[in-house]
Protein backbone atom coordinates (compact mmCIF):
# COMPACT_ATOMS: atom_id res chain seq x y z
CA UNK A 1 0.00 0.00 0.00
CA UNK A 2 1.14 3.53 -0.69
CA UNK A 3 0.63 4.44 2.96
CA UNK A 4 3.57 2.11 3.72
CA UNK A 5 5.81 3.89 1.21
CA UNK A 6 8.73 5.66 2.86
CA UNK A 7 10.75 6.78 -0.17
CA UNK A 8 10.25 7.00 -3.92
CA UNK A 9 13.80 7.74 -4.99
CA UNK A 10 16.38 5.43 -3.40
CA UNK A 11 19.28 5.62 -5.87
CA UNK A 12 21.35 2.58 -6.88
CA UNK A 13 23.59 1.65 -9.83
CA UNK A 14 22.43 -1.30 -11.92
CA UNK A 15 24.94 -2.22 -14.65
CA UNK A 16 26.73 -0.92 -17.74
CA UNK A 17 25.53 -1.47 -21.31
CA UNK A 18 28.43 -1.60 -23.77
CA UNK A 19 28.11 0.46 -26.94
CA UNK A 20 27.99 -1.25 -30.32
CA UNK A 21 27.24 1.04 -33.23
CA UNK A 22 24.03 0.38 -35.18
CA UNK A 23 22.88 -2.29 -32.76
CA UNK A 24 20.31 -2.87 -30.01
CA UNK A 25 21.85 -3.71 -26.65
CA UNK A 26 20.40 -4.69 -23.26
CA UNK A 27 21.72 -5.15 -19.75
CA UNK A 28 24.35 -7.90 -19.67
CA UNK A 29 22.86 -9.86 -16.75
CA UNK A 30 19.79 -12.09 -16.41
CA UNK A 31 19.01 -12.02 -20.11
CA UNK A 32 18.74 -8.25 -20.14
CA UNK A 33 15.94 -8.15 -17.56
CA UNK A 34 15.62 -4.88 -15.66
CA UNK A 35 16.09 -5.82 -12.00
CA UNK A 36 14.05 -4.71 -9.01
CA UNK A 37 17.21 -4.15 -7.00
CA UNK A 38 17.48 -5.58 -3.50
CA UNK A 39 14.00 -7.02 -3.02
CA UNK A 40 10.80 -6.73 -5.03
CA UNK A 41 10.78 -2.99 -5.52
CA UNK A 42 9.01 -0.65 -7.88
CA UNK A 43 11.01 1.70 -10.11
CA UNK A 44 10.57 5.46 -10.04
CA UNK A 45 13.15 6.40 -12.67
CA UNK A 46 16.26 5.41 -14.58
CA UNK A 47 19.42 7.39 -15.21
CA UNK A 48 21.40 6.62 -18.37
CA UNK A 49 24.92 8.04 -18.47
CA UNK A 50 26.64 7.74 -21.85
CA UNK A 51 30.40 8.15 -21.93
CA UNK A 52 32.77 7.49 -24.79
CA UNK A 53 35.24 8.84 -27.32
CA UNK A 54 34.58 9.42 -31.02
CA UNK A 55 37.76 9.83 -33.07
CA UNK A 56 37.10 11.45 -36.44
CA UNK A 57 39.78 10.63 -38.98
CA UNK A 58 41.10 11.51 -42.48
CA UNK A 59 38.75 14.44 -43.18
CA UNK A 60 36.69 16.81 -41.05
CA UNK A 61 32.92 16.37 -40.98
CA UNK A 62 30.84 18.80 -43.02
CA UNK A 63 28.35 19.71 -40.27
CA UNK A 64 27.03 18.62 -36.89
CA UNK A 65 23.37 17.66 -36.46
CA UNK A 66 21.25 19.69 -34.08
CA UNK A 67 20.50 16.67 -31.86
CA UNK A 68 24.16 15.74 -31.40
CA UNK A 69 25.43 14.12 -29.22
CA UNK A 70 22.16 12.75 -27.80
CA UNK A 71 21.18 11.32 -31.18
CA UNK A 72 23.89 8.65 -30.87
CA UNK A 73 21.15 6.92 -28.85
CA UNK A 74 18.61 6.37 -31.60
CA UNK A 75 15.94 4.97 -29.27
CA UNK A 76 15.37 3.78 -25.71
CA UNK A 77 12.67 1.19 -25.07
CA UNK A 78 11.29 -0.37 -21.88
CA UNK A 79 8.92 -3.27 -22.41
CA UNK A 80 7.66 -6.48 -20.84
CA UNK A 81 4.65 -8.73 -20.22
CA UNK A 82 2.44 -7.51 -17.36
CA UNK A 83 1.24 -10.51 -15.40
CA UNK A 84 -1.78 -8.77 -13.84
CA UNK A 85 -3.05 -7.03 -16.98
CA UNK A 86 -2.02 -10.08 -19.04
CA UNK A 87 -0.60 -8.12 -21.95
CA UNK A 88 2.68 -7.12 -23.55
CA UNK A 89 3.41 -3.46 -22.78
CA UNK A 90 5.93 -0.96 -24.12
CA UNK A 91 5.89 1.80 -21.54
CA UNK A 92 8.70 3.79 -23.17
CA UNK A 93 9.89 4.19 -26.77
CA UNK A 94 11.63 7.52 -27.31
CA UNK A 95 14.74 8.84 -29.11
CA UNK A 96 17.60 9.99 -26.91
CA UNK A 97 17.17 13.59 -28.07
CA UNK A 98 13.49 13.61 -27.04
CA UNK A 99 14.30 12.12 -23.62
CA UNK A 100 16.81 14.91 -23.11
CA UNK A 101 14.30 17.60 -24.12
CA UNK A 102 11.60 16.25 -21.78
CA UNK A 103 14.12 16.23 -18.91
CA UNK A 104 15.09 19.83 -19.71
CA UNK A 105 11.50 21.11 -19.84
CA UNK A 106 10.13 19.24 -16.85
CA UNK A 107 13.26 19.57 -14.73
CA UNK A 108 13.88 23.23 -15.47
CA UNK A 109 17.56 22.66 -16.28
CA UNK A 110 19.70 20.95 -18.89
CA UNK A 111 20.92 17.50 -17.79
CA UNK A 112 24.68 17.09 -17.48
CA UNK A 113 26.67 17.16 -20.72
CA UNK A 114 30.46 17.41 -20.81
CA UNK A 115 32.68 17.70 -23.85
CA UNK A 116 31.55 18.25 -27.42
CA UNK A 117 31.81 16.52 -30.79
CA UNK A 118 33.11 19.16 -33.20
CA UNK A 119 33.80 18.81 -36.93
CA UNK A 120 37.57 18.48 -36.65
CA UNK A 121 39.81 15.47 -37.14
CA UNK A 122 40.49 14.77 -33.47
CA UNK A 123 39.50 12.71 -30.43
CA UNK A 124 36.16 13.88 -29.02
CA UNK A 125 35.33 12.75 -25.49
CA UNK A 126 31.67 13.09 -24.61
CA UNK A 127 29.54 12.36 -21.57
CA UNK A 128 25.82 13.06 -21.15
CA UNK A 129 22.98 11.97 -18.90
CA UNK A 130 19.45 11.02 -19.97
CA UNK A 131 17.00 10.89 -17.03
CA UNK A 132 13.90 8.73 -17.55
CA UNK A 133 11.06 9.20 -15.06
CA UNK A 134 8.20 6.68 -15.20
CA UNK A 135 5.50 8.57 -13.23
CA UNK A 136 4.20 11.92 -14.50
CA UNK A 137 6.98 14.49 -14.19
CA UNK A 138 6.88 17.83 -12.41
CA UNK A 139 4.05 16.88 -10.06
CA UNK A 140 4.16 16.29 -6.28
CA UNK A 141 5.61 12.97 -5.17
CA UNK A 142 2.26 11.82 -3.75
CA UNK A 143 0.82 12.16 -7.26
CA UNK A 144 3.75 10.22 -8.71
CA UNK A 145 3.38 7.24 -6.37
CA UNK A 146 0.26 5.81 -8.11
CA UNK A 147 2.21 5.63 -11.38
CA UNK A 148 5.46 3.85 -10.49
CA UNK A 149 6.81 1.14 -12.78
CA UNK A 150 5.77 -2.04 -10.96
CA UNK A 151 8.70 -4.19 -12.07
CA UNK A 152 7.75 -7.23 -9.91
CA UNK A 153 4.50 -7.59 -11.88
CA UNK A 154 6.30 -7.91 -15.22
CA UNK A 155 7.82 -10.90 -16.93
CA UNK A 156 10.94 -10.16 -18.96
CA UNK A 157 10.93 -6.42 -18.28
CA UNK A 158 13.83 -5.23 -20.43
CA UNK A 159 15.62 -1.98 -21.13
CA UNK A 160 16.76 -1.75 -24.76
CA UNK A 161 19.09 0.91 -26.15
CA UNK A 162 19.35 1.25 -29.92
CA UNK A 163 22.70 2.79 -30.74
CA UNK A 164 23.47 4.62 -33.98
CA UNK A 165 26.79 5.72 -35.52
CA UNK A 166 28.54 9.00 -36.30
CA UNK A 167 26.09 9.75 -39.13
CA UNK A 168 23.58 10.40 -36.34
CA UNK A 169 25.84 13.14 -34.99
CA UNK A 170 27.46 14.50 -38.18
CA UNK A 171 27.16 14.88 -41.91
CA UNK A 172 30.51 13.33 -42.82
CA UNK A 173 32.76 14.10 -45.73
CA UNK A 174 33.11 11.23 -48.19
CA UNK A 175 36.36 10.11 -46.56
CA UNK A 176 35.61 10.86 -42.88
CA UNK A 177 36.18 7.83 -40.66
CA UNK A 178 34.90 7.03 -37.16
CA UNK A 179 36.47 5.10 -34.30
CA UNK A 180 34.62 4.62 -31.01
CA UNK A 181 36.53 3.85 -27.83
CA UNK A 182 36.13 4.24 -24.08
CA UNK A 183 35.96 7.73 -22.60
CA UNK A 184 39.41 9.42 -22.51
CA UNK A 185 41.03 6.31 -23.96
CA UNK A 186 42.21 4.95 -27.29
CA UNK A 187 40.98 1.44 -26.43
CA UNK A 188 37.85 -0.18 -25.04
CA UNK A 189 34.23 0.64 -25.82
CA UNK A 190 31.88 3.48 -24.92
CA UNK A 191 29.23 2.55 -22.39
CA UNK A 192 25.94 3.58 -20.86
CA UNK A 193 25.99 3.41 -17.08
CA UNK A 194 22.49 2.50 -15.94
CA UNK A 195 21.22 3.50 -12.49
CA UNK A 196 17.74 3.53 -10.99
CA UNK A 197 15.69 5.20 -8.30
CA UNK A 198 13.61 2.64 -6.43
CA UNK A 199 10.50 3.06 -4.29
CA UNK A 200 10.89 1.58 -0.81
CA UNK A 201 7.92 0.14 1.06
CA UNK A 202 7.65 -1.21 4.60
CA UNK A 203 8.51 -4.75 5.65
CA UNK A 204 5.38 -6.21 4.07
CA UNK A 205 6.04 -4.61 0.71
CA UNK A 206 3.09 -3.75 -1.52
CA UNK A 207 2.08 -7.01 -3.22
CA UNK A 208 -1.46 -5.86 -4.04
CA UNK A 209 -0.49 -2.43 -5.36
CA UNK A 210 -0.75 -2.21 -9.16
CA UNK A 211 0.07 1.31 -10.41
CA UNK A 212 -1.43 2.92 -13.50
CA UNK A 213 1.49 3.22 -15.94
CA UNK A 214 2.44 6.25 -18.00
CA UNK A 215 3.15 5.23 -21.59
CA UNK A 216 5.51 7.41 -23.63
CA UNK A 217 5.72 6.88 -27.39
CA UNK A 218 7.04 8.82 -30.38
CA UNK A 219 6.02 9.00 -34.03
CA UNK A 220 7.13 11.15 -36.97
CA UNK A 221 5.06 12.44 -39.87
CA UNK A 222 7.08 12.82 -43.07
CA UNK A 223 4.13 12.77 -45.47
CA UNK A 224 3.54 15.21 -48.33
CA UNK A 225 1.43 17.31 -45.94
CA UNK A 226 4.67 18.13 -44.13
CA UNK A 227 7.07 18.37 -47.08
CA UNK A 228 4.72 20.10 -49.57
CA UNK A 229 2.70 22.04 -47.00
CA UNK A 230 -1.00 22.06 -46.26
CA UNK A 231 -3.60 24.20 -44.51
CA UNK A 232 -5.38 22.23 -41.80
CA UNK A 233 -3.13 19.16 -42.01
CA UNK A 234 -3.84 16.19 -39.77
CA UNK A 235 -0.41 16.04 -38.20
CA UNK A 236 -1.01 13.26 -35.67
CA UNK A 237 -3.94 10.98 -34.87
CA UNK A 238 -4.43 10.71 -31.11
CA UNK A 239 -5.37 7.41 -29.50
CA UNK A 240 -8.32 7.60 -27.14
CA UNK A 241 -9.46 5.80 -24.02
CA UNK A 242 -6.81 7.11 -21.64
CA UNK A 243 -5.66 10.24 -19.81
CA UNK A 244 -3.37 12.31 -22.03
CA UNK A 245 -0.85 14.24 -20.00
CA UNK A 246 1.05 16.00 -22.81
CA UNK A 247 2.09 16.12 -26.45
CA UNK A 248 5.69 17.13 -27.17
CA UNK A 249 5.98 18.40 -30.75
CA UNK A 250 9.29 18.46 -32.65
CA UNK A 251 9.66 20.16 -36.05
CA UNK A 252 12.61 20.36 -38.41
CA UNK A 253 14.48 18.95 -41.39
CA UNK A 254 15.71 15.37 -41.46
CA UNK A 255 19.23 14.30 -42.40
CA UNK A 256 18.68 12.37 -45.62
CA UNK A 257 21.55 9.87 -45.59
CA UNK A 258 21.78 8.25 -42.15
CA UNK A 259 22.83 4.64 -41.85
CA UNK A 260 19.90 2.38 -42.71
CA UNK A 261 17.59 1.92 -39.72
CA UNK A 262 18.66 5.14 -37.98
CA UNK A 263 16.97 8.54 -37.95
CA UNK A 264 18.10 12.05 -37.03
CA UNK A 265 17.16 15.69 -37.57
CA UNK A 266 19.76 17.85 -39.28
CA UNK A 267 18.13 21.07 -38.07
CA UNK A 268 15.09 22.21 -36.08
CA UNK A 269 12.74 25.14 -36.69
CA UNK A 270 9.94 27.06 -34.97
CA UNK A 271 8.41 28.29 -38.24
CA UNK A 272 6.97 25.13 -39.82
CA UNK A 273 3.62 25.01 -37.98
CA UNK A 274 0.92 27.65 -37.45
CA UNK A 275 -2.68 27.56 -36.21
CA UNK A 276 -2.05 24.46 -34.13
CA UNK A 277 -5.02 22.83 -32.44
CA UNK A 278 -6.02 19.59 -30.76
CA UNK A 279 -9.35 18.60 -32.29
CA UNK A 280 -11.94 16.17 -30.99
CA UNK A 281 -14.20 16.63 -34.04
CA UNK A 282 -13.72 18.10 -37.49
CA UNK A 283 -14.80 21.59 -36.41
CA UNK A 284 -14.26 21.45 -32.64
CA UNK A 285 -11.00 21.98 -30.82
CA UNK A 286 -9.94 21.45 -27.23
CA UNK A 287 -7.04 23.90 -27.33
CA UNK A 288 -5.61 26.15 -30.05
CA UNK A 289 -2.53 28.31 -30.68
CA UNK A 290 -2.13 30.91 -33.43
CA UNK A 291 1.55 30.11 -33.91
CA UNK A 292 4.23 27.70 -32.76
CA UNK A 293 5.77 30.55 -30.78
CA UNK A 294 2.45 31.05 -28.97
CA UNK A 295 2.36 27.33 -28.15
CA UNK A 296 5.92 27.40 -26.79
CA UNK A 297 5.35 30.50 -24.68
CA UNK A 298 2.02 29.24 -23.32
CA UNK A 299 3.83 26.33 -21.68
CA UNK A 300 6.93 28.33 -20.75
CA UNK A 301 4.60 30.51 -18.67
CA UNK A 302 4.32 27.56 -16.26
CA UNK A 303 7.72 25.92 -16.77
CA UNK A 304 11.00 27.11 -15.36
CA UNK A 305 12.68 27.06 -18.77
CA UNK A 306 11.69 27.68 -22.38
CA UNK A 307 11.60 24.76 -24.84
CA UNK A 308 14.54 24.32 -27.19
CA UNK A 309 14.27 25.50 -30.79
CA UNK A 310 11.95 23.23 -32.76
CA UNK A 311 10.15 21.91 -29.67
CA UNK A 312 6.79 22.83 -28.16
CA UNK A 313 4.68 21.06 -25.54
CA UNK A 314 0.93 21.01 -25.08
CA UNK A 315 0.52 20.02 -21.43
CA UNK A 316 -2.80 19.32 -19.73
CA UNK A 317 -1.08 19.28 -16.32
CA UNK A 318 0.55 22.75 -16.39
CA UNK A 319 -0.07 23.47 -12.71
CA UNK A 320 1.32 20.16 -11.46
CA UNK A 321 -1.97 18.37 -10.75
CA UNK A 322 -2.62 15.12 -12.64
CA UNK A 323 -6.36 15.48 -12.07
CA UNK A 324 -6.40 17.99 -14.94
CA UNK A 325 -5.07 15.50 -17.53
CA UNK A 326 -7.21 15.25 -20.67
CA UNK A 327 -9.64 12.35 -20.25
CA UNK A 328 -10.26 10.79 -23.67
CA UNK A 329 -12.28 7.82 -22.39
CA UNK A 330 -15.47 9.41 -23.72
CA UNK A 331 -13.96 9.65 -27.20
CA UNK A 332 -13.35 5.94 -27.82
CA UNK A 333 -14.23 5.22 -31.42
CA UNK A 334 -14.41 8.89 -32.37
CA UNK A 335 -12.89 9.33 -35.87
CA UNK A 336 -11.55 12.86 -35.56
CA UNK A 337 -9.29 13.17 -32.52
CA UNK A 338 -6.08 14.60 -33.87
CA UNK A 339 -3.40 17.29 -33.84
CA UNK A 340 -4.13 19.82 -36.59
CA UNK A 341 -1.91 22.58 -38.02
CA UNK A 342 -1.16 24.72 -41.03
CA UNK A 343 2.16 23.50 -42.43
CA UNK A 344 4.70 25.56 -44.38
CA UNK A 345 6.21 22.90 -46.58
CA UNK A 346 9.84 22.26 -47.53
CA UNK A 347 11.87 19.28 -48.63
CA UNK A 348 12.78 16.62 -46.04
CA UNK A 349 10.76 18.18 -43.24
CA UNK A 350 9.27 16.10 -40.45
CA UNK A 351 7.03 16.64 -37.44
CA UNK A 352 7.57 14.31 -34.51
CA UNK A 353 5.11 13.94 -31.65
CA UNK A 354 5.84 12.29 -28.30
CA UNK A 355 2.67 11.30 -26.44
CA UNK A 356 2.48 10.86 -22.66
CA UNK A 357 -0.66 9.05 -21.54
CA UNK A 358 -1.76 7.56 -18.23
CA UNK A 359 -3.33 4.16 -18.80
CA UNK A 360 -5.90 2.68 -16.44
CA UNK A 361 -6.28 3.39 -12.74
CA UNK A 362 -4.09 2.28 -9.83
CA UNK A 363 -5.29 -0.76 -7.83
CA UNK A 364 -4.61 -1.39 -4.16
CA UNK A 365 -3.56 2.13 -3.42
Amino acid sequence: MVKDLYTLTHFEPIEDIAFTKNAVRMLPTKGGILPCGQGERYIHSLQLEFEGRLALGVAAALSEHVDSPYSIIDAVRVRGFHKVRKQQEEVLNLPGSVIRELALEYGGRAPVTTGAITLTVADHDIRFVLPITFPPEDVPLYMQAPHLLDAPHYENLVLEIKFADFKNTHAPDTTTTETWTAFASAVGDPRVRVSARFAQFGAGGAPDFVPAPVWRSYEENTSSDITAGKVGARVKEIDTGHLVRALLIKTGVKFTTPTAGNSVFASLSDTILDNISVNYALDKYLTKFASFYALKEAQAYFDRIAPSTGYGRIDWVPQHDTRTAWDTSGLIGAPNVYLKADVTGAANQAVGVAVEEIRGVPVGI
